[in-house]
């Protein structure tokens, strides 16, 4: 890839649609999120036990990879069929070998699995926090693959970093404040945080890998590959792959005795793929007709309010620069244009 400026989806021209509709996705995306953060957290986390033996579900994340996968992928397939033309070889694929995806989905997997398997050990608002760091390895990744960025983008991803350190740095005091907090320092905290950091890692390599396979797709045979194509091909292999591991570790027959034994499990497991399936989706229609700053908006509150929603729900406790860390984090796009229009030099004009 030559050394140019990148385009995102912002610099495309979004499909016009009307106020209610963009009202109604944007409901559905905060909406879904926050209630799939919500069962997550409730499936894998620290607090999460069942039944009145207070049973842990050892193996939630790797049945939610694989499960959710499967309901992915066949929501994404559904949607190709009754929208693309051509054979249905084509419509699901446009004509992206599938050996193109196997490495990406190994990521894609690597991602799922680090991500989720650290809520036994973190709290789900520092998890979140976190996980809003992957613009990070993803810039990293694409620059390493010859992309270049305005300076804006750069500070974005300094403030994100500092925002996460104000947040881990300060504690609630002692005196006056009830319930668990954020960020306790502990091996637990210091594994969770290492899953974490593993599963951004990932995310360096699959992100700037999907836009070079989209990227050769346009310039080879000017096909035009969607959210739902990556949807569709990405969670096949990343189901196909769950599926061996979970067979090949002989889990997947605990898990399915485990889930049959515990009816609230099972509430929680469909709605979890409802929500992500419906929130994926809201996402992709908002990107395509309205453009990716208003979706950006949006998925920002949507952070905002899932963290907020697990410190109210569970009963946790933030100190004041904490409040501001994740302010600074999820904000941080915003203070950086902000802030790039005061310290930087303005583009020159052309007849300069």
């Amino acid at each position: 890839m030559s050394k140019k400026q990148v385009k995102t989806a912002a610099d495309a021209k979004p499909v016009e649609g009307s106020s209610f509709l963009m009202a109604v996705l944007a409901v559905g995306v905060i909406g879904s999120f926050t209630l799939n953060g919500i069962t997550m957290e409730k499936l894998t986390g620290r607090e999460a036990k069942f039944g009145d033996a207070g049973e842990k579900f050892e193996d939630a994340s790797s049945f939610l990879i694989l499960a959710q996968s499967i309901f992915a992928a066949v929501s994404a397939a559904l949607v190709l069929t009754l929208t693309q033309s051509g054979s249905l070889s084509h419509k699901l694929t446009a004509g992206v070998s599938p050996m193109k995806w196997l490495w990406i989905s190994i990521a894609f997997l690597g991602a799922h699995k680090f991500g989720y398997g650290a809520l036994a050990y973190i709290s789900f608002p520092l998890q979140v926090l976190v996980k809003c760091c992957k613009p990070i390895p993803v810039l990293i990744g694409e620059v390493a693959l010859g992309a270049s960025y305005p300076a804006k983008k750069y500070l974005s991803v300094v403030l994100l970093v500092g925002g996460v350190m104000v947040f881990m740095a300060f504690q609630p005091s002692s005196k006056g404040d009830s319930g668990a907090p954020l960020v306790e320092w502990n091996m637990d905290t210091a594994y969770g945080l290492g899953l974490l950091f593993a599963g951004l890692t990932c995310d360096a390599y699959y992100g700037p890998a999907q836009k070079v396979v989209k990227q050769n797709l346009l310039k080879d045979t000017g096909e035009t590959l969607t959210a739902y194509h990556n949807m569709c091909a990405m969670n096949v292999f990343q189901g196909l792959f769950a599926f061996v591991l979970m067979m090949q570790s002989g889990k997947l027959n605990g898990s399915l005795e485990f889930i049959g034994r515990h009816q609230e499990v099972q509430t929680l497991l469909l709605a979890h793929f409802i929500t992500y399936t419906t929130g994926a989706m809201c996402i992709f229609e908002l990107v395509s007709r309205f453009g990716a700053l208003t979706a950006t908006t949006v998925t920002t509150l949507r952070k905002l309010i899932s963290i907020m929603a697990s410190v109210v729900l569970y009963g946790r406790t933030m100190a004041p620069m904490q409040y501001a860390g994740v302010a600074i984090v999820v904000f941080s796009k915003y203070l950086a244009d902000a802030l790039a229009a005061i310290v930087l030099p303005a583009p020159k004009k052309k007849d300069e």
